[in-house]
């Protein structure tokens, strides 16, 4: 991720450095502090208490504040600042808490950086609060009058202020729009410093900044006491003379550890992408993925097996990375495997999707010399190592991998694209057998082409709402006329974009031309077939448009520090109607600018960071789809009628390989790139896809946390579009208000007082010397029918009449007839006048957090029928949760109405009852055992006895 939170201590710094200039010596600000590291803990180290006091005298001179600078939150909340202290006293403060652990909220780490700064007497009503942070197309200015540690919501009472992308903003325009309850003695000054620091942070390349306190003393001085700041690090070619040396520090409770930092300073030096994360050092499952979609992927599935506590690292290796990159990337991820022994073993998972340009021999060769070096340890720490891999050169990389293992004695296991993607995973993990390893003699071929019968299939609408404002896209859709030109000498590229134009029998080349301005005006010979064909290559952009008026596309392989000004000249061109910007690391700033300007022009942006896209029959851009055996294997040479769109370049790959086995192909694919900000959002291609009749069934693959997700839901809602969609949003995140509302379940099933058939038979078996597990069975086997078994009923029950339409008096009237009680319906002493408070708890979540409840408002209907009969007949805690998880289940969008009726009839809300209900029964042992009671007697006179007198038979 590009934006990076920074140090209270550096974006203080900062401010001190470059307020007075951005604000032309209106405001500056004190002294910004002295960081405090771990190295005051050793005499022989660069910084000692010494040397801090003798490089900032002032802390002898002024009352100190000293905090924690690690990126915690509510650090007042929590203990941990300590406030008008004396230099002695902030010392021993933070000498006392120095690589100490310390547990802050759920979260436990190590404190190793503190903040020392001069403390500042204020009055509460000084306080202030003020956050500035980017959006799509506009920046956001929140203020708040009364500032401090007790805030609140700031989202709902603060004021706001929204500054479209490259809007000025002015002193008279803060004032009116956020200051109206500052008092007016104060409210020019603050105008003017929220102008000075807006435009720092617009300068630094801020995305995001909060300041709370912000203190103004009487004497208009403004001084920020807290900080928290995330920095857009792609920015650094262009501020880092500015920024100096920052630090990005770990979020804390997780360590920095020097093999992060290795891969981090590597991949600054390299144009391929190397990121590593250490999650747990002591987990058993490693991974070693190409390309940062698939890692995503791979990560998720491991989390899917629950496995996601043994997870140890996350990253990855993408972007064609040399052979000693790769071997140094492997060579660190072996030596963190090595530091630690688990007794039952390690994973090793090689993965990644389909590369496009990334060839995968050179890659292996690395990761083969890592191998060789580690195989004693290896085999010592019994590692199990899978991989699966495919792009250009897949078979050479995985024969050599094979041969290499098979002479080291590793049994490593290979596969390639005929193996699902995450397929190596539960193999690895032990949860399914091996699969046969593919003969690596020859690539795989297309896949064998499956027809499905669609039963009961709906048919497909002939018209679509009109778009909505806001709503049309921009895109122009690729013919087999379509032509581009390429900026960058990108002849291997360019070559297989050729290639694919003559496999799918296109009359023409699509590249027309390319631009490289650092030599004169030339020609590059490429092959068209078996035919030599010269390809032009101007120094401007202005030239090879003005000679070639027909082309529509610009595709930009310019550096990430020279795209931004290529793309807007590129788009002072009319002719040019879509651009395709393929560096990664563009600066979020110039991302939004090209934008604005696009939108304002009308042309349609992919990227930045982009494969590309493909159209089978008309165009590829760059190298999108990889090489030729891949084309074919993927049928990418006509068209299918699946349109898809992806956040990922690697995975875009992938998914022709899975639309290919799948369906008849491809119609169209995009990769929109993974940057917070794309050019084009994945509703813009949908649109189009909607309006194509040759696009049957949409595809998105995209990533929990995104929001461009969400304009396709309100889409498809709205009936904008009307095609079948498929989206995979990979990540992992659970659906806040589907757990809470199952805890909820737990929580008011776990126990129902010890006089219930359940608990007592608990209670009885405990006090018959018994052990956990029986006592606990026997309280189990009592639940049916009559106690706690009724869920599974009430919600069939209210479910199937809920869906047939039928009114809840004629269904009433129809179980009466048939002599069937309503299951869920009725309590001993609770009333509409006396209700259950679990029922309204459970009925009022439901109402508040689900997007519809139609069973749940039957089973109310029913309710005020049944009343009226007995004031005791009212929707019990059983039917209340039994309708209310109908809802849940059938409103989520998780499941299809068939997928719930099977969850209804396999008895899953009775498991739930029988899980919450163990919780209770498990307190009524451990309760029976800690007050040591005796075996239980029950009393005569509750049991009863039918005897019949002997002789008073019938005669």
């Amino acid at each position: 991720m590009s934006v990076k939170p920074i140090r209270e201590h550096a974006g203080k710094s900062l401010l001190e450095k470059l307020l007075p200039e951005v604000s032309g010596g209106k405001h500056k600000m004190g002294c910004a502090g002295v960081l405090v590291t771990p190295a005051v803990l050793d005499p022989t180290s660069g910084q000692t208490w010494d040397k801090i006091l003798q490089e900032n005298p002032w802390l002898k001179t002024t009352n100190l504040v000293a905090k924690p600078d690690q990126l915690i939150k509510r650090r007042g909340k929590a203990g941990l600042i300590a406030v008008n202290k004396t230099f002695d006293e902030a010392k021993q403060w933070v000498m006392d808490r120095m690589c100490k652990e310390q547990k802050v909220e759920h979260v436990t780490g190590q404190l190793t950086h503190f903040l020392i700064e001069p403390f500042v007497p204020h009055k509460q009503e000084q306080e202030h609060y003020i956050c500035m942070l980017s959006h799509r197309y506009h920046d956001e200015i929140l203020f708040y009058h009364e500032g401090g540690v007790d805030v609140g919501d700031v989202d709902a009472k603060a004021e706001k202020l929204e500054l479209a992308t490259g809007e000025a903003m002015t002193e008279a325009l803060v004032t009116e729009k956020l200051l109206s309850k500052l008092p007016a003695a104060k409210k020019a000054n603050m105008a003017s410093f929220i102008c000075s620091l807006y435009k720092f942070y617009g300068d630094l390349h801020f995305a995001y900044l909060e300041i709370n306190p912000l203190v103004m003393l009487d004497d208009n001085t403004v001084i920020p006491l807290d900080m928290a700041a995330k920095i857009d690090e792609t920015a650094n070619f262009l501020v880092a003379q500015k920024w100096g040396e920052l630090d990005w520090p770990p979020p804390f409770g997780r360590a920095a550890y020097p093999e992060e930092a290795l891969i981090h300073e590597m991949d600054g030096r390299t144009g391929a992408s190397l990121k590593l994360t250490i999650l747990n050092e002591k987990g058993r499952v490693w991974t070693m993925v190409a390309g940062g979609g698939a890692s995503v992927v791979y990560a998720d599935t491991v989390a899917d097996y629950g496995m996601g506590h043994e997870l140890a690292n996350y990253g990855e290796y993408s972007g064609a990375p040399s052979t000693e990159e790769t071997f140094v990337y492997a060579k660190t991820l072996l030596s963190l495997m090595m530091k630690y022994k688990h007794p039952e073993g390690k994973f090793l998972i090689i993965g990644g999707g389909i590369a496009n340009f990334t060839d995968v021999a050179a890659t292996f060769t690395g990761l083969i010399k890592a191998l060789q070096e580690y195989a004693d340890d290896i085999k010592e720490h019994n590692i199990k190592i899978l991989i699966r891999r495919a792009g250009p050169n897949y078979l050479e990389g995985l024969r050599k991998v094979k041969a290499a293992s098979d002479k080291l004695g590793l049994g490593i296991k290979v596969y390639g694209p005929e193996t699902h993607i995450t397929a190596i995973i539960p193999m690895a993990l032990g949860l399914i057998k091996d699969l046969p390893e593919p003969d690596l003699s020859a690539p795989c071929g297309p896949p064998v082409r499956k027809m499905i019968d669609l039963k009961g299939k709906k048919p497909t609408p002939k018209g679509h709402p009109a778009a909505p404002a806001g709503t049309k896209h921009t895109l122009v859709t690729a013919t087999p006329d379509t032509t581009c030109i390429v900026y960058g000498m990108q002849n291997r590229a360019v070559q297989g974009m050729l290639d694919f134009d003559y496999m799918c029998k296109r009359k023409q080349p699509s590249v027309e031309a390319m631009i490289f301005p650092f030599s004169g005006n030339h020609y590059v010979k490429f092959y068209w077939g078996t035919e030599e064909i010269l390809m032009p290559v101007y120094t401007t952009t202005k030239e090879a448009v003005q000679k070639h008026p027909k082309t529509s596309v610009f595709v930009n392989f310019a550096s990430f520090r020279s795209v931004h000004e290529t793309t807007m000249e590129a788009m002072n061109h009319g002719n040019l109607k879509t651009v395709a910007i393929i560096a990664e690391g563009v600066p979020e700033q110039q991302t939004r600018d090209i934008i604005k300007v696009a939108e304002k022009k009308g042309v349609g942006i992919i990227g930045p960071a982009t494969v590309g896209g493909i159209k089978p029959g008309c165009l590829r851009i760059g190298n999108t789809g990889g090489m030729l055996d891949n084309i074919v294997m993927s049928r990418l040479y006509r068209p299918g009628s699946v349109a898809y769109v992806s956040k990922s370049g690697g995975m875009s790959n992938e998914l022709n390989n899975i639309v290919a086995r799948n369906s008849d192909g491809v119609y169209e694919g995009v990769a929109i790139g993974g940057d917070r900000y794309p050019g084009s959002r994945f509703l813009d291609h949908f649109l189009r896809y909607q309006d194509d009749p040759k696009a049957k069934m949409l595809l998105l693959l995209g990533e929990v946390g995104g929001t461009d997700e969400y304009d396709l839901i309100e889409a498809k809602k709205k009936g904008r579009i009307t095609k079948p969609v498929v989206a995979w949003c990979v990540g992992t995140c659970a659906s806040c208000f589907t757990t809470e509302f199952i805890e909820m379940i737990l929580m008011v099933t776990a126990d129902h007082g010890p006089a219930v058939s359940g608990a007592h038979n608990t209670i009885v078996t405990a006090r018959a010397g018994k052990d956990l597990v029986s006592s606990l069975c026997s309280g189990l086997l009592t639940i049916g029918p009559r106690f706690g078994g009724a869920l599974d009923d009430a919600a069939k029950m209210f479910a199937d009449a809920q869906s047939s339409g039928v009114a809840p008096k004629e269904w009433i009237d129809k179980m009466k007839k048939s002599n069937q009680l309503i299951m869920g319906i009725g309590h001993r002493i609770k009333s509409l006048a006396n209700p259950d408070q679990r029922v309204e708890i459970i009925k009022g979540f439901a109402k508040k957090n689900f997007k519809s409840t139609p069973v749940l408002d039957y089973a109310l209907a029913v309710e005020q029928i049944t009343t009226k009969k007995r004031a005791n007949l009212i929707l019990n805690v059983d039917g209340c949760i039994a309708v209310s998880f109908v809802d849940m289940i059938r409103s989520c969008g998780a499941f299809s109405k068939e997928e719930c009726d099977d969850l209804m009839a396999f008895g899953c809300l009775n498991g739930l009852f029988v899980l919450g209900r163990s919780i209770g029964f498990i307190g009524h042992y451990l309760d029976q055992l800690r007050l040591k009671q005796p075996l239980y007697r029950h009393p005569w006179d509750d049991i009863t006895y039918i005897q019949e007198l002997a002789g008073q038979g019938p005669e």
